[in-house]
């Protein structure tokens, strides 16, 4: 009788999923050499950029293309509300990116702005109950009013993926959907490119 064993290798083993370290680590270092190399070669210029980042005056509307990026940090003091059995405390940090869609809509209504497509990526810990981790990536669609000021109120919402090492008895997986959206406003210190 011959006897044969089958050896499985997988380049992720899923217990590695659950440690954070291993996964972030390397996603980060990806994401700085990126960055680093994007302006590698380019001719430096001390030339003022010409390209307005409002359609006619401060606050009318962005151009078509304009582009945002945004770093945000914050933490929250959970409840046990809709169906969560514990209290889940957490440190957030997120970075996103974005990019308005086409020209002003809504002509000279109240309601004239910019469609601007988003997509986030987040991160951070739990702090309480117990100390755990999660990220995220999502994309978002954003209408940002056009008010003739500095300030932006928007409207927004996305749906995307987590995963997140808080489990029962609340979760029920590692993998979860996050469905989001919002109101706010934000404000340009700028007006043309930078």
């Amino acid at each position: 009788m011959v006897s044969t064993k089958v050896r499985r290798y997988s380049l992720i083993d899923y217990q590695d999923l659950l440690s954070l370290p291993k996964v972030c680590l390397p996603l980060v270092g990806v994401a700085i050499l990126s960055l680093a190399g994007a302006g590698y070669g380019a001719e430096p210029t001390l030339q003022t950029p010409e390209t307005a980042l409002w359609t006619n005056e401060i606050g009318t509307g962005f151009q078509p293309g304009v582009q945002t990026l945004s770093i945000e940090a914050g933490g929250n003091y959970g409840l046990e509300a809709c169906g969560s059995r514990q209290a889940h405390h957490l440190a957030l940090g997120s970075l996103s990116y974005g990019y308005m869609q086409g020209s002003v809509v809504g002509g000279d209504h109240w309601y004239r702005g910019n469609w601007e497509w988003r997509a986030e990526l987040f991160g951070g810990t739990q702090f309480s109950p117990n100390d755990d981790w999660c990220f995220g990536l999502t994309p978002h669609l954003r209408y940002n009013l056009a008010t003739g000021t500095r300030w932006i109120p928007f409207v927004d919402g996305g749906a995307g993926v987590t995963v997140m090492g808080i489990e029962q008895p609340d979760l029920s997986s590692t993998f979860e959907f996050n469905v989001q959206g919002g109101v706010g406003f934000t404000g340009s210190c700028v007006t043309t490119w930078l």
